[in-house]
């Protein structure tokens, strides 16, 4: 089944003003924050997740499981004042990440009857990219992006912001793209994770 998000966490997420993805979320072996400030490195099944956090934003390596995500941002400032951003890490099928956003459209489509979708501009330097925006007016706005590495990664990585009520702002959608153009995974042996020196 292609696809990483699931209808009743989707609805709930929604509800809840939060972000999650459905798929069973890695342990996270090793995280820290790097020596750059801005950067933070976290670890699960297999790999190293590198991003930068937008200026204004705070990267959690160990987000509580209700987001089931390998990492989130969420804005400085008051709680639920700014959206919150995960990132989620998902073992690849193929490399036609296009058909994974589709059967995400798929089950939107199923749970939202009135749901619509937009264009949405995100790209990675290096990896593919395919990206919407999942929406329902005055409800819910949901962009979501997914990232192929290349066919030498057995992963995936997808991310999503979610909005209550109103689209995302100027602000809001920089920082997204911050994010996403930050993502850098690498393939980690077992052994390999064991040498890491953890810095939180």
């Amino acid at each position: 089944m292609r696809g990483t998000l699931s209808a009743l966490v989707i609805a709930s997420a929604i509800v809840c003003g939060t972000v999650s993805f459905a798929a069973d979320a890695g342990k996270e072996d090793r995280s820290k924050k790097n020596t750059k400030k801005d950067v933070v490195v976290t670890y699960g099944q297999d790999f190293s997740l590198v991003a930068k956090e937008p200026s204004g934003w705070k990267a959690d390596v160990k987000p509580a499981a209700q987001y089931e995500a390998h990492l989130v941002f969420r804005g400085k400032g008051k709680k639920n004042e700014h959206p919150l951003v995960a990132v989620r890490v998902n073992s690849k099928t193929d490399e036609q990440i296009e058909k994974d956003l589709k059967a995400d459209m798929n089950v939107y489509r199923k749970s939202f009857p009135s749901v619509r979708f937009d264009n949405l501009d995100m790209r990675h330097p290096y990896y593919k990219s395919a990206s919407r925006l999942f929406y329902v007016n005055g409800d819910f706005y949901e962009y979501v992006c997914y990232l192929n590495p290349g066919k030498q990664s057995p992963f995936l990585l997808s991310v999503s912001m979610s909005k209550p009520r109103q689209p995302a702002s100027a602000k809001e959608l920089q920082a997204l793209t911050k994010i996403v153009e930050s993502l850098e995974i690498s393939n980690v042996k077992r052994s390999d994770q064991s040498s890491v020196e953890i810095g939180l």
